[in-house]
This record gives structure tokens, sequence and C-alpha cells, in this order.
């Protein structure tokens, strides 16, 4: 059986109900998740740039985001997981710790109840990311110790870690 990755199971499950067995309905979907998991890497893009580069015009910051986004659609390290379907536990991860760093971004702009369900969306995405590939307890949430304030550019020396942001 190898590892446990119920999640990951569950998507085969679900191909298995649409497709059969038939492999171009499996590929289809790792496209398909692939393209999702570029659409994140735009707008978690977009959103860092903004918070690192404040001075810096709209139209660069979307063109930026855009590079990455397309750069991490094409780069060739990414060719296994989108091809071989055993790999979907690395494109479902890849996915679900996208949405985490989302959630935990959103988290840190609200206050009150909002915070609180941004926090719980975040450790329940967290949560989805492990059950599909266990390597993916590595991503703590404010792993990396930096601020996303507006006030200030992204800098471990001028800001206070992003987890003690959100602990107020």
């Amino acid at each position: 059986m190898g590892h446990w990755i119920p999640v990951t199971w569950l998507t085969f499950s679900v191909d298995y109900a649409l497709w059969g067995m038939n492999a171009s309905g499996y590929h289809f979907t790792n496209i398909v998740l692939h393209a999702v998991a570029a659409a994140l890497v735009y707008f978690l893009s977009r959103r860092l740039l903004a918070l690192g580069l404040p001075a810096a015009s709209p139209r660069a910051i979307t063109l930026g985001a855009c590079a990455a986004a397309l750069f991490f659609a094409v780069h060739p390290l990414r060719v296994e997981s989108v091809v071989w379907v055993t790999e979907r536990r690395d494109e479902l991860s890849s996915l679900f710790y996208l949405l985490t760093v989302l959630a935990y971004l959103k988290a840190c702009d609200a206050s009150g109840a909002r915070q609180t369900r941004w926090r719980v969306v975040s450790i329940g995405v967290y949560a989805l990311g492990l059950l599909s590939k266990s390597t993916r307890c590595a991503a703590r949430a404010g792993r990396g110790g930096r601020s996303c304030s507006r006030s200030s550019r992204i800098s471990p020396s001028r800001s206070p870690p992003l987890w003690s942001r959100c602990s107020r």
C-alpha cells in the first residue's frame, strides 16, 4: 500500500467513477489540478508582490504574478507530477499548500471573527494537504517568519514574524 494518503485515494475513486479505467481521464484530472495550482500561484504571487513592493504599479505587479504563474505552470520539474497519474499526491499537496498560505494571509489581514474563520480554513486546508501527502507537514503556517504588513516592505530585520500578527 505504501503511504497513507486518503485524499489522493479519494480523488482516484472519483476518477474511477467518472472515467472507469480510461487513463486519459486520470491525466485530464491531473492537468486540471495543475492548472488550478498555477492560478493559485498567480494570486499568491500577486499578493506577495503587492506586499513586498508597495511602490510598484498595479500593472508591474500583475505582469510579475503572470510570469511567476507561467513559470510554475511550464517548468520541467513539474512534468512528472502532471504526467504520472500516481504522482497525483504532489499535485494535491501543492494545491492545498497554496490554499493554506492564501487563507493564512487572509487571516492576517482580517480581525475578530473573520480572522478566526480564516485561521480555521487555513488549518483545515493544511489538514487536507497532510492527508494527500505526508511530507506536507513541513509547510507550517508562518514559516519564514516575515511580516506581510502593508506599512513596511517584507524584511526580516524590521518586521515581526507573520505569526505574531495573527496571534493578537
